[in-house]
């Protein structure tokens, strides 16, 4: 299944709203590896494909299961205060950003995503870099003013 972003392998069936429709709960395997990061500490976004009785297919649908990237937002975002070591930070704080875009809040996501980039004792440059990589990979799925430097970031530690 090819998502906005690249493509997508199967991880699950499961019926999450109950409606008797079984989902299909895909991962995007785009993002597997990036910037050189190990496998689990690779960004991972996941995507919704509920069963469209009318049109007969499954149709992907990020605003009817929220609540599932919202969870899966919060869970990063706590598993961040106890593995905080660069490379698993790097990878999901990405992840954090690509979840808030599922839902259309995209600058939200970049805001959060420029904070926990903050957050690394890495390289300016490095951090740099992957701004412009997720700006050229995303284009034209970025809300205009986000900034390119998390200075407007002012929040504590």
């Amino acid at each position: 299944y090819p998502s906005r972003q690249g493509e997508t392998v199967l991880t699950g069936i499961t019926d999450i709203d109950q409606d008797g429709f079984p989902e299909l709960l895909l991962t995007d395997t785009q993002w597997e590896f990036y910037q050189g990061v190990c496998h689990a500490c690779s960004p991972h976004v996941g995507h919704y494909l509920t069963w469209d009785p009318v049109k007969e297919r499954y149709k992907e649908d990020p605003l009817r299961f929220r609540g599932e990237y919202e969870k899966d937002i919060q869970e990063t975002l706590a598993a961040l205060e106890e593995k905080n070591y660069p490379e698993y930070y790097l990878g999901n704080a990405v992840s954090v950003f690509l979840n808030y875009q599922m839902i259309g809040e995209s600058r939200r996501g970049w805001v959060e995503f420029e904070w926990l980039l903050s957050r690394i004792p890495a390289e300016r440059e490095l951090i740099k870099s992957i701004q412009n990589d997720l700006h050229t990979r995303l284009e034209g799925n970025l809300p205009s003013g986000i900034p390119g430097t998390h200075d407007l970031i002012h929040r504590d530690k």
